[in-house]
C-alpha cells in the first residue's frame, strides 16, 4: 500500500464493519496503526456499537472519529430524488411522506422506497421508468427503524422464498445452490432409482434470481467453490433475523450436511486458507470437532507459511484445543507452529505455555530430540524477553538432549543460539566460537536457511566486534542465500544487520536505506519484535541525522509496539532512543524520565552491554541539566562495565561520549584528551585487525 500511495494518494473505504471478527478487527486496526509517511486514508463506516464492543478500536494520534448526524428533511429529499431520478417525475406528496417515515435515517429512506415498490405504490414499467399510484400512499404502513424494515421485508416473502433462504441462512452468510439441493436431499429418503432428477430444487435457481432481483442476495463472480453458483446476503441483520429461527439441533444437522458436501467439492490437494477455514467452520458447527480441527491447523499452517502471523495464530488458536489429547503426533506439531507465530507475534508467555506442553508430551514419550526443540524454543523466547540466564538455562538442556541422541542439526541450532545469549551478553569472543561451529556442522548438512542464519549470526558477531568488513561479507553471504528461497523473516533480520554496520561505520544515510527495506520485509514476515526493532533503528538513525521529531515519531510507535510485546530489551532499547531524541530537543527531564526507566529495564534483563550504553546516555542527560557530578559518575560506571564485558566497540563509544562531556567541565579534573586518544586507538585497531583464532568450544552446561 505505501508504494502504490508513493504513485497516487489512496482511500480506502470499509463499509458497515460493526459486525466484523475480532481478528479481522485487530487486523485493520494493525494496518490503521502501522502505515506512515504516505498519503493513505483508511475509511470505516460503523454503528455506535462498534465503539460500545471494542472501545479502544479507533484510538491513537492519527485517528479521527466523525459521527454522523441524522439527515436533515431537505438532505433526505435530495437522497429520495437520487433514488428516483431516473424513473421520471417524484410527486411531492411522497417525498414528503418518505422523509418523514425515515427520520433522517439514509438506511430508511431506501427501505422505504422499497416498500412502495413492494406494496404498489411505485410500480416499475419495461422502459426503466416508473408510475406513481397516488392512492396507495396514505393506505401502506411504513417501517419505523431498522427492525421494523427488515421484519417488513421477510414478511413479504412467499412460502418457497422463505423456505429456501432459511436454508440459506443455515450454509452461513454466503451459500451455495447444490448446497442447498443437499440439505433438502437430507430430510427426504432416496427414490428406488435416482436419474439425477430434483424435484422442488428445480424451483431453486428462477427464486434465486427473483430473489436476488429484490435485493436479498447477490451473486458471487468468484465463488469459493469452483463451479458453484455461489450467492450472499445483502443484508446481515436479514441473516441473522432468519437464522435467529432455526432449532440450534437442526441448525448442526445443515452445517454437519454442508461439511460434508464441501468435502466433495474442494479438491483436497489444492484447498486455500479460505477454503480450509470454510470447512473447519462448518466441520464444528457441525459437531464433526477432529475435523475441524485439523482443517484449522491446516489452515495455520498454510498462514504461517506465507508469513501471515496474525492470521496463523487465529486458526491454531481455533484448531489446537480442539485436538485430542491421542492425536499426539499432529499436537506435537501444532504446538510447535503455534508457539512459533505467538513467538513472532511477541505473546511470548502464550508461546511458552505452547512449548512447555511440547515439552511435557516430549517428556511422557521420551522423545528426546523433541524435548530438546521444545527446551530451545523455551530458551529463545527468554532470550528475545531479555531473561538470559533463564534463556541459557533452556538451551543448554536442549543441547544435551540432542547431544544425547547425536542429532547434528539440533546441536547446531543450540550452538546458534547460545552463541546469540553470549552476543547479548557482550560476551563477543563466545559469541563468535559459537557461531562458527554452528556454521561448520550447517553447511555440512547443507541446509541452505539454516547456513544463512549461522552466517548472520557470525555477522552480528563480527558486527560486535566492529570487524566491519568480516561482519558485511556474512551477512551479505546470508541474505543472497535468503532471497534465493525467499525467507522474508530471514531477508528482514539480514538487512537490519547489514543496516547495523553501515551505522556504525559512519554511514547513517545508507544504513536508514537498509532499515527501511528492513521494515517493509519485516511487516511482510508478519514479525511484530523485528518490526519493533527495525523502528527503534530507524528512530535512532533520524537522532543522529538531527531529526528529532521523526525520531520521536518512529520510537513513540516502536515503544508501544514493543510494550505490547513484553520484550525487556527492545522496550527498553525504544526508552533510550526516546531520551536521546528529547534531549536533543532540549527536553532533559522528559530525557531523564525515558533514560531512567531504559536503565531498570536493562538491570532486570542482565543485559550488561545494553545496560552500559543506557548509563553512557543518562550521563550526557545530566550533562545538559548541569549536573557534572551525576554524568562524570553515570560514565565511569558504564566504563567499568564496559571493560568487565570486553566490549571495546563499547568502550570506543563511551570514551568519545566522555571526552566530549570532559572538555566542558574542566573542573572535574578528567583527561578529554586521554579519552579521546582511547577512543580513536580502540576504532583504528578493530578496522585495522579482523582476524580471530577460534578457541576450542566450551561445554555447554
Amino acid at each position: 500500500l505505501e508504494i502504490d500511495a508513493a504513485e497516487t494518494p489512496l482511500v480506502l473505504l470499509f463499509d458497515d464493519v460493526t459486525g466484523a471478527p475480532d481478528e479481522l478487527l485487530e487486523l485493520l486496526k494493525y494496518l490503521a496503526t502501522t502505515l506512515r509517511g504516505a498519503p493513505i486514508l483508511l475509511a470505516f463506516a460503523a454503528r455506535d456499537e462498534l465503539l460500545t464492543d471494542h472501545p479502544g478500536w479507533a484510538g491513537g494520534a492519527n485517528h479521527d472519529v466523525i459521527r454522523m448526524p441524522p439527515l436533515s428533511d431537505e438532505e433526505a429529499k435530495r437522497l429520495v430524488r437520487e433514488f428516483l431520478a431516473r424513473g421520471g417525475a417524484v410527486p411531492d406528496e411522497l417525498v414528503e411522506a418518505v422523509v418523514r417515515a425515515a427520520g433522517g435515517s439514509p438506511y430508511l429512506v431506501r427501505e422505504t422506497l422499497r416498500t412502495y415498490f413492494d406494496e404498489g405504490v411505485l410500480v416499475a414499467e419495461p422502459s426503466g421508468r416508473f408510475r406513481v399510484d397516488q392512492a396507495r400512499v396514505g393506505r401502506v404502513t411504513l417501517p419505523t427503524s431498522v427492525e421494523q424494515a427488515r421484519d417488513h421485508r421477510l414478511s413479504g416473502l412467499s412460502a418457497l422464498e422463505l423456505e429456501l433462504l432459511t436454508k440459506a441462512a443455515c450454509v452461513g452468510d454466503v451459500f451455495w445452490l447444490d448446497a442447498l439441493v443437499a440439505l433438502e436431499h437430507r430430510d427426504h429418503a432416496p427414490p428406488d432409482l435416482w436419474g439425477g432428477h430434483e424435484s422442488r430444487t428445480t424451483d431453486y435457481g428462477p427464486t434465486l434470481e427473483r430473489l436476488a432481483q429484490r435485493e436479498f442476495i447477490t451473486a458471487s463472480s468468484e465463488p469459493l467453490v469452483s463451479g458453484a453458483l455461489e450467492y450472499a446476503f445483502c443484508q446481515r441483520a436479514e441473516w441473522e433475523a432468519l437464522l435467529a429461527r432455526v432449532p440450534a439441533a437442526q441448525l448442526a444437522q445443515s452445517h454437519a450436511t454442508v461439511a460434508d458436501w464441501l468435502e466433495f467439492r474442494l479438491a483436497p490437494t489444492e484447498r486455500d486458507e479460505a477454503q480450509l477455514e470454510l470447512l473447519a467452520t462448518h466441520h464444528q458447527a457441525g459437531g464433526h470437532v477432529e475435523d475441524a480441527a485439523r482443517y484449522w491447523v491446516e489452515a495455520g499452517a498454510l498462514a504461517r507459511a506465507r508469513n501471515a502471523t496474525e492470521h496463523a495464530v487465529n486458526y491454531y488458536s481455533r484448531g489446537v484445543p480442539l485436538l485430542r489429547e491421542t492425536d499426539v503426533r499432529r499436537r506435537l506439531d501444532a504446538l510447535h507452529d503455534y508457539g512459533d507465530v505467538l513467538q513472532r507475534l511477541g505473546d511470548y508467555d502464550a508461546a511458552i505455555r505452547c512449548f512447555r506442553e511440547m515439552l511435557a508430551i516430549a517428556y511422557r514419550l521420551g522423545l528426546k530430540a523433541k524435548g530438546g526443540v521444545a527446551h530451545n524454543r523455551i530458551g529463545r523466547v527468554h532470550r528475545a524477553a531479555g531473561r538470559l540466564d533463564e534463556a541459557l538455562r533452556h538451551l543448554g538442556t536442549g543441547h544435551a538432549l540432542f547431544d544425547a541422541v547425536s542429532d547434528a542439526r539440533g546441536i547446531a541450532a543450540s550452538f546458534d543460539d547460545v552463541g546469540r545469549v553470549h552476543l547479548l551478553r557482550g560476551d563477543y569472543s563466545a559469541a563468535r566460537r559459537f557461531a562458527h561451529r554452528s556454521l561448520e556442522l550447517r553447511r555440512e548438512l547443507g541446509d541452505p536457511r539454516s547456513v544463512a542464519l549461522s552466517l548472520d549470526n557470525l555477522g552480528a558477531a563480527y558486527l560486535a566486534s566492529g570487524a566491519f568488513e568480516r561482519a558485511t561479507e556474512a551477512l551479505e553471504e546470508a541474505l543472497v542465500l535468503r532471497r534465493q528461497i525467499g525467507d522474508e523473516g530471514g531477508i528482514a533480520a539480514s538487512l537490519t544487520n547489514l543496516g547495523r554496520v553501515h551505522r556504525d561505520n559512519g554511514q547513517h544515510a545508507r544504513a536508514q536505506e537498509l532499515f527501511e527495506q528492513a521494515l517493509h520485509a519485516s511487516r511482510a514476515a508478519g514479525d511484530r519484535a523485528l518490526e519493533a526493532q527495525v523502528l527503534t533503528l530507524l528512530g535512532e538513525g533520524h537522532y543522529r541525522l538531527v531529526d528529532p521529531e521523526a525520531a520521536i515519531s518512529l520510537l513513540t510507535e516502536a515503544d508501544q509496539l514493543a510494550t505490547r510485546i513484553g520484550d525487556k530489551l527492545l522496550e527498553g532499547a525504544v526508552r533510550r532512543g526516546l531520551a536521546q531524541a528529547q534531549l536533543l530537543m532540549q527536553e532533559p527531564e522528559v530525557a531523564r524520565h525515558h533514560i531512567e526507566k531504559a536503565i531498570a529495564l536493562f538491570e532486570g534483563a542482565r543485559s550488561q552491554p545494553a545496560l552500559a550504553r543506557a548509563l553512557v546516555t543518562r550521563g550526557e542527560i545530566e550533562a545538559s541539566a548541569g549536573e557534572l557530578r551525576r554524568a562524570q559518575a553515570a560514565f565511569e560506571e558504564a566504563l567499568e562495565i564496559l571493560e568487565g564485558v570486553g566490549d571495546e566497540l563499547g568502550i570506543a563509544d563511551a570514551c568519545s561520549a566522555y571526552a566530549t562531556f570532559a572538555a566542558g567541565a574542566s573542573s572535574l579534573g578528567v583527561d578529554s584528551e586521554a579519552l579521546a586518544m582511547r577512543a580513536r586507538r580502540i576504532r583504528e585497531r578493530l578496522r585495522a585487525s579482523e582476524d580471530y583464532v577460534i578457541e576450542p568450544l566450551e561445554p555447554v552446561s
